[in-house]
C-alpha cells in the first residue's frame, strides 16, 4: 500500500499514552551530610522490593547533571533495613560525574533502582559475630545489626570500624548505641591510632577461631583482613566478604 493510500484508507486511532509505570523509578525524599565528605540519600522504596540486610542495589540516576567520562550508576549497599518504608544509600563524595550529580540532585528528582543483589548477608553459623569495616564500607553493617536486634541475638557481636578520623566515621553515633545484649563497638581512627592488626583483634576477641567474620571496605582493606585471619588459622568458611567491591 502506498503512503497516499494509507493516508486515505487506513483508520488511525489515537491511543492514550501508556499508563504503565516503571516501579523501580523512585523519587529522592531527602539528602544530608552525615560525616566528612559523606552524604546520605533517602528515596522512596520501590513497590514490592524485598531484600536481605547486607545486600546492595544499582542506583541509576535518571537525569544526571554531569556525564563526562562516567556512567550515571553505581552499586551501593542499602543502609535502610528491609522492614523500613524508605530506601537509603550513603556514599563518600568525589569528583566523579556520578557523585557530583548526586550532590546536585533536588528533592523529587528520580533514580531507578535495580535490586536486590549480592550475598553479603548474615549466615547464622557461630554465636560470635565480628564485623571488620572501613570507611563507607560500614553501610551494610547497619541493617545487619538491626536484623540481629530483631532476632534477639544473644551472642557476642563486635564491630571494628576503621576510619582516618572520627569526623569521617559515618554512623558513628548510631553504632555506639545498639540495643544488642552483648555488643561491643571499637572504632579505630588511623590518624592517631595504629591500623587494625592481629594484636588489636586478639586483645579484644582473645581467640580468633570461633567467630563468623564479615569484612567490608576497600579492596585493600578486605584483602588485608582476610589474609590476617587466614594466617591465624581462622577457617575460610567463617570469613564472609562484601561481594561487589563498591
Amino acid at each position: 500500500m502506498t503512503a497516499s493510500k494509507m493516508k486515505t484508507q487506513v483508520k488511525w486511532h489515537n491511543y492514550p499514552p501508556s499508563t504503565l509505570a516503571d516501579e523501580r523509578c523512585v523519587k529522592l525524599l531527602a539528602k544530608e551530610f552525615i560525616a566528612h565528605n559523606t552524604i546520605l540519600l533517602t528515596f522512596e522504596k520501590p513497590k514490592d522490593l524485598q531484600y536481605k540486610a547486607g545486600q546492595y542495589a544499582i542506583l541509576s540516576l535518571n537525569n544526571p547533571r554531569y556525564t563526562e567520562l562516567d556512567m550515571p550508576l553505581r552499586p551501593l549497599s542499602m543502609v535502610s533495613h528491609p522492614d523500613e518504608d524508605t530506601l537509603q544509600f550513603a556514599m563518600r563524595l568525589s569528583d566523579s560525574s556520578f557523585k557530583k550529580s548526586v550532590v546536585e540532585m533536588a528533592i523529587a528528582d528520580t533514580a531507578t533502582i535495580f535490586a536486590p543483589m549480592g550475598n553479603f548477608t548474615l549466615k547464622g553459623k557461630n554465636k560470635r559475630i565480628v564485623f571488620l569495616a572501613s570507611g563507607i564500607g560500614i553501610t551494610p553493617v547497619l541493617p545487619m545489626l538491626k536484623t540481629l536486634v530483631q532476632q534477639q541475638f544473644a551472642g557476642e557481636v563486635v564491630v571494628f570500624y576503621s576510619n582516618k578520623t572520627e569526623a569521617s566515621a559515618a554512623f558513628h553515633s548510631d553504632l555506639q548505641h545498639s540495643t544488642l545484649a552483648n555488643y561491643t563497638y571499637l572504632p579505630v581512627f588511623t590518624a592517631t591510632q595504629k591500623r587494625l592488626n592481629t594484636d588489636f583483634l586478639k586483645e579484644h576477641l582473645h581467640t580468633l577461631t570461633d567467630c563468623d567474620y564479615y569484612i567490608v571496605g576497600t579492596n585493600s582493606f578486605t584483602k588485608a583482613m582476610q589474609e590476617l585471619l587466614l594466617k591465624e588459622n581462622v577457617p575460610a568458611t567463617t570469613i564472609f566478604k562484601d561481594d561487589f567491591g563498591g
